[in-house]
């Protein structure tokens, strides 16, 4: 999170940002020692502000304990530092190689591609720095090569996590998972449903919750303006434009007040200029009140659908992966009972 501030040079004003003041970083919560319940919690922040940037279609390229900032007493994470994002391959191997105890200094989070030059440096490698991280929350150590110590061996209970994380740290990018939705994915299949899905809202250009409905408007309220009488006809237009789904409200509206087989939602048409809907010289005026009746309900009635659409949806893909986790339990007890028998 960034705050906007003004920075003046001369006559010219120019944009800049101040990163507020966090309390700690996630460094000094591990050299303090974190308890193996919060620790998912935390990872779950990271994750969320990682996806974000990549979604916005930045990688970090420099993920460490250090750069990731703790605040509140609900500790919340922020991925901060990204000085290195936009650093050509050739740049950061000259990083690593050279100034070990610089901005990379935390070499050992990089991925081996960052560490060859020509090499194709992707969204895979905050993936490895992640899956690092993630070890060295529950032991205390960075894992190299194998041999590790395993989170398994710190806490049985979270000993999923290492075969999420032996992938995330392949040594080949392709073998990694391609995503953070994907390493998501596998923590609800576990059964982590405080996970919270993200997507890009295209008009708005920021990150937001997978359940947060797609909506053109922006939030913004259409409102019917410009009104003007030709005989028959009530002439108006629609600001801001509104999408067909909003049309489509609109003419669904089944409690309003209107002159019925007349002037009612379901008779308003869309033209090039604007939209129309039936009225002669003694009811133009009541009309156009109904006409602004009728946008304040299609208004609330579209946001509740799309809020309502989006709910169900990840509900249903929650539900799928409540099924799946079941049938690989399923699956591992079966696996269990023929190991047993082939045993006796």
């Amino acid at each position: 999170m960034l705050d906007e501030g003004v920075l003046v040079d001369g006559s010219k004003r120019l944009p800049f940002y101040v990163m507020p003041l966090y309390e700690a970083t996630l460094r000094i919560l591990m050299n303090a020692r974190l308890r193996y319940d919060e620790i998912l919690p935390l990872f779950t922040d990271m994750l969320d502000g990682v996806e974000a940037a990549h979604l916005l279609k930045v990688i970090h390229r420099d993920l460490k304990p250090e750069n990731l900032l703790v605040t509140g007493p609900g500790r919340r994470v922020v991925v901060a530092d990204f000085g290195a994002a936009h650093l050509e391959e050739d740049d950061l191997l000259t990083a690593v190689e050279t100034h070990a105890t610089d901005r990379l200094a935390n070499y050992r989070y990089s991925a081996p591609e960052q560490r060859a030059p020509g090499r194709t440096v992707d969204e895979r490698a905050d993936v490895f720095a992640l899956g690092l991280i993630l070890t060295e929350m529950f032991t205390g150590e960075v894992p190299q090569g194998t041999g590790h110590a395993l989170i398994g061996s710190m806490s049985p209970e979270f000993a999923y996590l290492d075969a999420m994380v032996e992938r995330m740290i392949r040594q080949n990018p392709a073998d990694r998972p391609s995503s953070i939705a994907a390493i998501k994915n596998e923590l609800l299949t576990s059964g982590a449903d405080f996970i919270t899905r993200q997507k890009l809202d295209s008009v708005r250009m920021t990150v937001i919750p997978a359940a947060s409905p797609d909506d053109p408007l922006n939030g913004m309220d259409v409102m019917p303006t410009g009104f003007a009488y030709v005989p028959g006809f009530l002439t108006f237009r629609f600001e801001p434009a509104p999408p067909p789904r909003w049309f489509e409200t609109l003419r669904s509206l089944g409690d309003y007040q209107g002159y019925t087989g007349f002037a009612e939602p379901a008779r308003v048409q869309v033209t090039s200029g604007g939209a129309t809907v039936p009225a002669n010289e003694q009811t133009a005026v009541e009309t156009a009140r109904m006409v602004r009746q009728w946008a304040s309900s299609a208004n609330r009635e579209y946001r509740k659908r799309l809020e309502s659409e989006a709910s169900e949806e990840e509900r249903r893909q929650r539900g799928a992966l409540t099924a799946h986790r079941q049938r690989l339990e399923e699956q591992a007890r079966v696996m269990e009972r023929l190991r047993d028998a082939s045993l006796t």
